[in-house]
C-alpha cells in the first residue's frame, strides 16, 4: 500500500503532462511513472483527484471495443444459449486481413484493470457467482528475485502481449462465461497455454511471467474453457484481430501465438523478419535463454548466447538481436502490475 505523500507542484504538472500526452494512461501506470521519476509513491486516489479536477478522466469503456453482452454463466455440463450483439458492419474484418505483415492488428492497448475491481460489492457478487465445487484460482507475484529460463526469448512475444493487451482483452471478452474467475487469473491461464509450445511446461512460463499460483486447480477451469461456445463468440474473436472460424480452444491458443509472432516481427525486428514463420523465429530468437531479475518497479532481462553460437557466422544475427532489444527498450513496455522491462543490449555468455 502506498504511503500518504503531499503532492508537489512539479508532480502535479508531471501527472497532467503524462495524461495529456497519452490519455489511455491509467492511475496505476502513473503511480509507476511517478515512482520512477521522483522516487516517491503516490496513491491512485490522489492521482485520480488531480485528473478529474482537470477534466482529463477517460470515458468508461475503450474506444472501438463493445461493452460485454449479458451472457448466461456456463453450466458445468452443458452450453447455454447466449445473446450476442452483432458488431457494426463497418468494424468487421475479412478472414485474411490478420496475416498481412504490413497491416496493424485490430487489437489495441488495454488497461487490464477494470474500475469495478475496486468496488467491494462487485467482488462479493463475483464470489457469489462461483459454481459450487470450483476453487478460485489467483496468482501472486513470485518470491524469486532472479530466474534463468531456457527458451526465454519467448519474452519478445510477451512484450507484444503486454504492449497491445491481446490476452488481457480476450480474458475480458470471455470472463462473463466463467463466473467466479477474475480476468487477471484468466489472462495468466490463457498465457500458460499460448506459450507452452515454446517454453514446454507451466513452471517455465510462470517464471517468465513472474507469477505463482495461490491455488493450483487448473484442470477444472481448462475444462470450462474448452466448452466455450465459439460459434457465438466469433465476432468478439475477430474484433481482436484473430481469424474467423475458430472452433475449439486449442486452435484459439495456436492462433493467438501466431498473431503475437506477427506483431513482434512488425514491432521489434528488422523488416526482413516479417517474412519468417514461427518456427524460424523460434530457432533464431525465441529459443534464447534469458536471465530475468526483478527489482521493485523494474525488471531487468539479459539474454544468453546459444550454445552453438558462432561469432563469425552469426555476426548479422547478433546485430539484428541488438536492433530488436533496442526497439523494445524504446517502447517502454510495462507489465499489467506496472513494472517496467529493461533489456540488456548485449548477449552474455551461457553458464
Amino acid at each position: 500500500m502506498t504511503q500518504p505523500y503531499k503532492l508537489k507542484s512539479e508532480i502535479e504538472e508531471f501527472i497532467l503532462s503524462k495524461k495529456r500526452e497519452n490519455p489511455k494512461f491509467s492511475c496505476r501506470k502513473l503511480v509507476s511513472l511517478i515512482k520512477e521519476e521522483f522516487k516517491v509513491e503516490i496513491s491512485k486516489s490522489s492521482i485520480n483527484k488531480i485528473i478529474k479536477a482537470n477534466s482529463l478522466s477517460n470515458r468508461i469503456g475503450r474506444p472501438g471495443i463493445r461493452q460485454k453482452t449479458a451472457l448466461s454463466p456456463l453450466p458445468r455440463q452443458e452450453v447455454p444459449s447466449l445473446v450476442i450483439i452483432k458488431e457494426p458492419a463497418a468494424q468487421e474484418k475479412s478472414a485474411d486481413n490478420w496475416v498481412s505483415p504490413k497491416e496493424e492488428p485490430v487489437f489495441e492497448a488495454a488497461d487490464f484493470y477494470s474500475p469495478a475491481r475496486a468496488n467491494p460489492e462487485f467482488e462479493k457478487r463475483e464470489i457469489a457467482l462461483e459454481p459450487e465445487g470450483i476453487k478460485s484460482i489467483e496468482f501472486r507475484s513470485t518470491s524469486e528475485p532472479s530466474v534463468l529460463i531456457e527458451s526465454g526469448g519467448a519474452i519478445f512475444l510477451l512484450m507484444v502481449d503486454y504492449k497491445f493487451g491481446l490476452t488481457g482483452l480476450l480474458a475480458q471478452k470471455i470472463s462473463i462465461c466463467l463466473p467466479g474467475l477474475s480476468e487477471d487469473a484468466l489472462r495468466v491461464l490463457i498465457q500458460l497455454k499460448v506459450y507452452k509450445p515454446l517454453l514446454k511446461d507451466e513452471a517455465n512460463i510462470l517464471r517468465m511471467l513472474g507469477k505463482e499460483p495461490a491455488i493450483k486447480d487448473f484442470d477444472s477451469v481448462y475444462e470450462r474453457l474448452a466448452k466455450l461456445p465459439f460459434n457465438q463468440l466469433n465476432a468478439d474473436l475477430i474484433s481482436l484481430g484473430l481469424p474467423q472460424n475458430i472452433n475449439e480452444i486449442n486452435d484459439l491458443y495456436q492462433k493467438i501465438l501466431i498473431c503475437l509472432n506477427k506483431k513482434a516481427q512488425q514491432s521489434f525486428f528488422p523488416s526482413v523478419y516479417q517474412f519468417l514463420d514461427l518456427s524460424a523465429m523460434r530457432d533464431r530468437f525465441y529459443s534464447l535463454a534469458a536471465k530475468i531479475e526483478r527489482k521493485d518497479s523494474m525488471i531487468n532481462v539479459q539474454f544468453l548466447y546459444p550454445l552453438s553460437f558462432n561469432a563469425i557466422c552469426d555476426i548479422v544475427w547478433q546485430d539484428d538481436f541488438k536492433f530488436a532489444v533496442s526497439s523494445i527498450n524504446k517502447e517502454r513496455v510495462f507489465t499489467p502490475e506496472g513494472q517496467l522491462f529493461k533489456f540488456e543490449e548485449t548477449l552474455a555468455a551461457y553458464q
